[in-house]
């Protein structure tokens, strides 16, 4: 396979997983960015597969910290806990 075609295969595969033009950019410029740079192009903490660290004990723990301070905003729990923030996943 040419490398043209196997770039032409990638980005079939990204429109097959049904992904946005624009995401598809933003992701190509920033492992560009970072193979630039120099740096690793690694994803964020939790962002493997939605609900990646969700269990049993992690939901409890989330809850508890919640109901501990119910002023603290989602984000922080987000990142104090090391997990994206995914809208409406909470019971």
């Amino acid at each position: 396979m040419t490398e043209q075609e196997t770039k032409r295969r990638r980005i079939h595969d990204f429109l097959d997983a049904q992904i946005s033009n624009s995401e598809i950019v933003k992701t190509v410029r920033r492992i560009k960015r970072a193979k630039d740079t120099g740096s690793d192009p690694k994803r964020k903490a939790g962002s493997g597969g939605l609900n990646k660290k969700r269990d049993e004990d992690f939901v409890s723990d989330l809850l508890a910290r919640i109901n501990a301070d119910p002023t603290t905003s989602m984000r922080r729990h987000a990142r104090d806990l090391e997990v994206d923030l995914v809208e409406g996943q909470l019971p």
